[in-house]
């Protein structure tokens, strides 16, 4: 069976998810194909490497610009050539486009693609047809030659630019236009929590604006907003989701033609250097299920539930009886909506069972909102953890604990996203990419290699002790 995976990044790149997950695939018997050599590394010796790698795992390799096949001899003796002159050759290109766009900049030339409002007269054009208003916006794109996306990026909204004198758009009071926005967020069927979200943001902003008599939209200009931006004592990672809802705030404020240009865009988010959570270890984790059994059976089905099934904590806690049949637990995350499907161990199920019924969740009586009874779960599991002497014990470790456990077994990444519930298999990379097994042992075989190779740690090594301690490295 073939499998194509593709990367569309500059062959210089660092991490090259395609490559990675292509590498992970291969079983034994496979044969890896690329268009180039070039394309599987950035020099010879990570070609080479690489060429070990495969050799070691019984793989071989093919490249269809070089002719080069290791599974006859001939290809197998011409491949270290062949990598060594594709090195040669990127570098060789490479140098060449630098010195061609440095000649290219002295004589005056603008590197890169002209932009289309670039020239006034293009501007001009588009503005008119955008007043006229007898044209749709894709119509108007065709007209000029150019995507919508372009007019679209020139002119916010699909609106003309303002005559020349005139103010930036329709004054409009800050809770009128807040309530628009929440309103908008409604009819588009987002999340109770994201509006929830917005609301704590927006009554920060209208305190904010009664306070300083700042009531029309049109006050709060950039330097309004970083002035107030700069006040907030919060954390981080709290500041940039505040940010971020401004901006988005913003940006339909525009749309709306209540304001010429977003006042928050060039606002940035402070740094946070907070770290992603660890799973948790076998130890920990065994004295949290005894701290949690000390407590009662139900609290101990929860730890159990959310640390063999990956769950989030509000999925937890209002999981209905009906989803589990038997061992499998079916259900729809609450925050992505994505199907999960997992097949709890019996020790789960017996607990799930052993649970008092009281209604038809396990662990939700129902009469409260979701948001509600996760928030009074999470608090139950922090006393818990506590009581098992955890060191920065959060219910998202027993998650993080379920998706690592996974990847160390050597389950694949895409399976792993899948049982998370995550809408993208990027999402569950990003968190997750340390813990993947073929990757962890990649990158200790590669080290552990080269220090082989080293010649100072072949002097250091005992059968050197006749040398008189530390030996000087040969030359090279």
């Amino acid at each position: 069976m073939e499998r194509l995976y593709t990367d569309r990044l500059p062959g210089n790149a660092a991490r090259r998810p395609g490559l990675d997950r292509a590498l992970e695939a291969l079983s034994p018997g496979d044969t890896l194909v690329c268009w180039r050599l070039d394309r599987l590394g950035r020099s010879g010796v990570q070609l080479l490497q690489l060429a070990a790698e495969l050799r070691r795992r019984d793989v071989e390799l093919r490249s269809l610009t070089e002719g080069i096949d290791t599974r006859t001899p001939a290809g197998e003796a011409y491949f270290p050539i062949m990598a060594a002159m594709a090195q040669m050759e990127r570098r060789l290109n490479s140098e060449r486009t630098k010195a061609g766009i440095a000649v290219a900049q002295r004589r005056g030339r603008r590197w890169g693609r002209t932009n289309f409002f670039d020239s006034q007269a293009n501007v001009r054009a588009a503005n008119s047809l955008l007043r006229e208003g007898s044209l749709a916006k894709v119509d108007i794109a065709k007209r000029l030659g150019i995507s919508a996306d372009t007019l679209y990026r020139r002119f916010p909204g699909g609106r003309p630019d303002p005559p020349p004198g005139a103010g930036g758009g329709r004054r409009v009071k800050l809770a009128v236009a807040q309530e628009a926005f929440l309103e908008d967020l409604r009819v588009r069927a987002l999340r109770q929590s994201t509006l929830d979200g917005y609301l704590a943001v927006f009554r920060l902003w209208l305190a904010k604006a009664e306070a300083e008599d700042k009531a029309e939209l049109e006050d709060w200009d950039a330097a309004a907003l970083r002035a107030w931006r700069n006040g907030w004592a919060c954390s981080p990672g709290t500041h940039g989701v505040r940010l971020a809802k401004l901006k988005a705030f913003c940006r339909f404020a525009v749309d709306e033609g209540w304001l010429a240009a977003s006042p928050a865009k060039r606002l940035r988010p402070p740094r946070n250097d907070a770290r992603p959570t660890l799973p948790l270890t076998l130890a920990e984790m065994r004295a949290l299920v005894l701290a949690a059994s000390s407590v009662s059976g139900s609290v101990r089905a929860f730890v159990l539930l959310m640390r063999y099934s990956g769950l989030a904590i509000q999925d937890t806690a209002t999981l209905a009886r009906e989803r589990l049949e038997g061992t499998l637990l079916t259900l729809r995350r609450g925050k992505s909506g994505e199907l999960v499907q997992v097949d709890l161990p019996d020790v789960v199920v017996e607990a799930l069972a052993a649970v008092p019924r009281e209604g038809r969740h396990y662990f939700w009586t129902g009469k409260s909102q979701p948001v509600t009874a996760a928030k009074l779960w999470a608090k139950r599991l922090t006393a818990v953890g506590k009581q098992a002497q955890i060191a920065k014990f959060r219910s998202h470790r027993l998650r993080d604990t379920f998706a690592a456990e996974l990847l160390l077994a050597g389950v694949s990444l895409e399976d792993v996203s899948i049982l998370l519930g995550h809408a993208s298999v990027q999402t569950t990379e990003r968190h997750y990419a340390p813990w993947i097994r073929s990757r962890r042992d990649r990158r200790v075989r590669l080290v552990r290699e080269t220090h082989g190779r080293d010649p100072l740690l072949k002097a250091l090594r005992p059968k050197n002790k006749a040398l008189g301690g530390v030996a000087a490295p040969p030359s090279r």
